[in-house]
């Protein structure tokens, strides 16, 4: 992968966590809703991709590691709303 394309990957990813993170703590959304959680799982799927691009294979495990957990917490709750 050329490395313009990880570098902007990285950028990418930081602002879509910066995002999620800004939206939960001025309370424009929850720490349960959809936003936050796609938004998060969204980060995470890019960081993994960009740790396992550079050899970081322990930060690639564990985001995919909450991206599961992500994935499973909205699974959970659109179940629980239907």
């Amino acid at each position: 992968m050329p490395k313009a394309i990880t570098h902007g990957l990285r950028f990418d990813e930081s602002i879509v966590y910066l995002a999620a993170y800004f939206s939960f703590t001025s309370g424009s959304v929850s720490g349960t809703s959809y936003s936050f959680h796609y938004r998060s799982v969204i980060s995470y799927m890019i960081i993994a991709v960009s740790s396992s691009h550079f050899g970081a294979w322990q930060s690639a495990a564990m985001n995919m590691i909450f991206v599961f957990v992500g994935v499973a917490f909205i699974m959970k709750k659109a179940i629980a709303q239907h």
